[in-house]
Order: structure tokens, then C-alpha cells, then sequence
């Protein structure tokens, strides 16, 4: 008889777990493995389509929208009934039974303050959602361009290689003529042995590259995606999504004031009217009623409490969005100097750098394969 143990049905599970998410991630995946190369603004388009974070925000946005209805309306009418079991069959009585309605309502300026603070949360996460897709995007063209960074690094390696396998080559014929030391044959050996090493450690951060991009996509680690089109420089723009993170921080500050004037508000008795019937009442002119009754707010040290508590709260949020503010102008103007040295550099680059680079290399190879100048 087969004997199935536990360890066969946790691998069981664990394979059909597998099969299901990678069913899952495969729909995303058929859109992306057809492309030939992979551009930045697909990659962005991509992200912010299939990214979990967004709908997860996006929920609960709406959760907060839908709360600011109920956030100021009015508690549900109250209704009971009452009867007097044994004169429910006595002739020439009526029967004993005893009708309430109540309805409660709340201090003015109450439902008011509740609904406003609901809306300035319901706005912090529009905020928030406005400041996730800017991050988003950010690290989706951050994780372009160190997709297209990994390839052309490679690229270099392999051509780096191939000029010091020649350089071998060479090396090795001049030796074996007395032209040249058996110390320049080693150096090349050595070099590429640096260069096979240096391939290796580039493959590893492809792959991490990937499993970030991976991420970004909503798919599994492993999914191979195209290569990219060449990177495009565009204009420096302001990133705005810290700017987003300070508008909604404002708007939660905004909730926590309400909150405060709130709390102030529990100080004052909520109303309760009512209207009922009472059968019970052998005079019928005092079996109808109407009531009104309010609740009595005692205990001011717990309601002291809660508005202290609303205005450390309020404190605490206002002294972090002085701190943020002060982060963000730091942060834009380093960024700002990066831009303009990053600008600088590649502009020596690509004018003076490169082209007096390849010049170099090419004279240094024409003159080591004819027996001229240094190695």
C-alpha cells in the first residue's frame, strides 16, 4: 500500500501554490516577452498598470471616500416594542402594549466636524496615491537605467576581453621572436582573468536588476525581460512626488485639527427625541408621548484626555512636515548640483574623454604590434 506522509503532501501544496501563481503572473508576463527591446516610457506605462500597490491604495482611498458619507450622518433611529403578555386575550381591555421610537443627534457642529475630518482623510490618500505613482515612476526609470547600464557594462567586458586576448596573442608571438617579455604574456593572462571575474560579479547584478524591475512588474523573480533601447537623456525635472508627500501630510494635519475641535466638541450632551405609545395607561389622554433626553458628559478628565491626546498627535505631525520640508529643499538641491556635475561630466565625456581614449588605444596598439613605445 502507497503510505503518503506529511512531507509528501506539504511538497504537493507547495508545487500547486507554485503552478498558481506562476498561472497568475504569466498573463502579465505574455504582454511583456514578445517586445524585442524595452524602453523606459513602456517600462513606466507597464509599472504603473500592473504595480499591487496602487489598486491596494486605491482601496483604501474609496474606503475613506465611503466612510466621509457615513462619517456625518445620523445614527439610525431606534425602535422598540413592548407587550404585556397576559392581556392579550381579556375581553372588553385593551391590550397592554407599549410603542417607542428615538432618534439621536448628535451636538451641532459635530457631524459637520466628523464628515470634514473623514473628507481631509479620503484627500490625504488621494495625496498619497498621486505620490506612490511618482515614486513609481522614479524607480522604474532608476532601474531602466541601470538595466541599460548592466548591458552596456557587459558589452565593454566582452569587448575588453577580446582586446586582451589580442593583446595575448601578440604578446605571446613577440616573445616567442625575443621581442618582447614573458611578464607582458602574464599581465594580459592576468587581465583577463579580472575581466572573466568582473563578467561574473556584472551577471549577478543583472539578475538583481531584474528581480528589482521584476518587482516593479508585479511578476516572478526569475521572468526574463527584454533588453533595453538605447537611454535617452531628457530634461532635468523637478520630482515632484516629495511635494505630493507634503500636500498630503498637510491634509492629514488639516484631519487632526478637526480632530482636536472634535474632542472639544465631547464636551457638550448629544440630544435624544423620542415619541411612543403606551397602552399600559388606563387614562388614554397619557398614552401618547413625546420625549427629549440628553446624555449627561461627565467625566471631563477623560474627555481632556482625548483632546490632549488630539493635540500631541497634531504636534507631532506638524513638527514631522517642518522636518520633511526641510529634508525635501535639501534633497532638491543636491539633487539639483548631481544634475549639473552629471551633465558636466558627460559632456567631457562624450566631447574630449572618449574620443582622445580611442585615439590612444588604437596608437598604443599600432605602435606595441610594431615594436614601439610602452605597453
Amino acid at each position: 500500500m502507497y503510505h503518503v506522509s506529511k512531507g509528501n503532501i506539504k511538497l504537493s501544496l507547495l508545487c500547486s501554490l507554485v503552478t498558481l501563481v506562476s498561472i497568475s503572473y504569466s498573463k502579465t508576463y505574455n504582454h511583456i516577452k514578445f517586445m524585442q527591446k524595452l524602453n523606459a516610457t513602456q517600462l513606466v506605462s507597464w509599472v504603473l498598470k500592473k504595480n499591487p500597490n496602487i489598486p491596494e491604495l486605491q482601496a483604501k482611498g474609496r474606503a475613506a471616500q465611503a466612510y466621509s458619507v457615513r462619517a456625518g450622518a445620523l445614527a439610525d433611529p431606534y425602535f422598540s416594542y413592548t407587550l404585556a403578555p397576559d392581556t392579550r386575550n381579556q375581553v372588553n381591555r385593551d391590550r397592554g402594549e407599549k410603542l417607542m421610537f428615538s432618534q439621536k443627534l448628535p451636538w451641532f457642529g459635530k457631524r459637520r466636524l466628523r464628515r470634514q475630518a473623514a473628507l481631509a482623510q479620503a484627500e490625504a490618500i488621494s495625496f498619497d496615491i498621486n505620490t506612490l505613482k511618482a515614486n513609481l515612476i522614479k524607480s522604474a526609470r532608476i532601474g531602466f537605467a541601470d538595466w541599460f547600464y548592466v548591458h552596456r557594462a557587459i558589452k565593454i567586458n566582452q569587448s575588453d576581453q577580446r582586446l586582451w586576448k589580442e593583446y595575448h596573442r601578440i604578446a605571446i608571438k613577440k616573445y616567442g621572436l625575443g621581442r618582447a617579455s614573458k611578464q607582458d604574456a602574464l599581465k594580459a593572462e592576468m587581465r583577463i582573468a579580472m575581466l572573466r571575474h568582473g563578467r561574473i560579479i556584472l551577471l549577478k547584478q543583472k539578475k538583481l536588476v531584474q528581480v528589482f524591475l521584476n518587482q516593479l512588474l508585479n511578476l516572478l523573480p526569475t521572468q526574463q525581460l527584454p533588453p533595453p533601447e538605447a537611454l535617452v537623456l531628457s530634461k532635468q525635472q523637478l520630482n515632484i512626488a516629495q511635494l505630493r508627500e507634503i500636500l498630503a501630510l498637510n491634509a492629514k494635519f488639516k484631519a487632526l485639527s478637526l480632530g482636536v475641535k472634535l474632542a472639544k466638541r465631547e464636551y457638550y450632551p448629544d440630544l435624544k427625541i423620542s415619541a411612543g405609545y403606551n397602552s399600559l395607561w388606563n387614562d388614554k389622554n397619557k398614552r401618547s408621548t413625546i420625549g427629549i433626553g440628553i446624555n449627561l458628559p461627565f467625566g471631563g478628565r477623560k474627555r481632556r484626555a482625548a483632546v490632549d491626546q488630539s493635540k500631541a498627535k497634531k504636534s507631532e505631525l506638524g513638527w514631522a512636515i517642518q522636518r520633511r520640508r526641510t529634508a525635501i529643499l535639501a534633497n532638491v538641491q543636491t539633487q539639483y548640483e548631481n544634475v549639473m556635475e552629471s551633465r558636466h561630466t558627460l559632456k567631457l565625456f562624450n566631447k574630449s574623454l572618449l574620443p582622445l581614449s580611442k585615439e590612444h588605444l588604437h596608437a598604443a596598439k599600432s605602435d606595441y604590434q610594431a615594436g614601439k613605445g610602452d605597453h
